[in-house]
């Protein structure tokens, strides 16, 4: 059976190529892996979330640069360097008495 929807981020029409009694294993609970395991794993993706190979490659290449840059000292929201706290747990403040 062909199954052909639309990719729902850029609207492109795709089709996929499945076994009926994959499709109906899929549908009755199995694992999309489980019950297509020979499928490519972007149609497979495709049938999960209906978002095309093409859209889907570009998310992974975004993820991966996101997490490069998160793992940057560089990146522009890297917390500040924390002050440590002083002796008692939390900071002093003014006009406090200190012993």
């Amino acid at each position: 059976m062909i199954v052909i929807d639309q990719c729902v981020l850029c609207g492109a029409q795709y089709q996929v190529e499945i076994r009926a009694s994959q499709f109906k294993r899929w549908q009755d609970g199995e694992y999309i892996q489980g019950a297509m395991p020979d499928m490519d794993v972007y149609d497979r993706e495709f049938l999960n979330s209906q978002i095309c190979p093409r859209c889907f490659r570009e998310l992974e290449s975004d993820a991966e640069d996101w997490v490069q840059s998160e793992a940057s000292d560089e990146h522009p929201l890297s917390p500040e360097p924390s002050t440590p706290l002083p002796r008692g747990g939390r900071p002093s403040s003014e006009g406090e008495r200190k012993s």
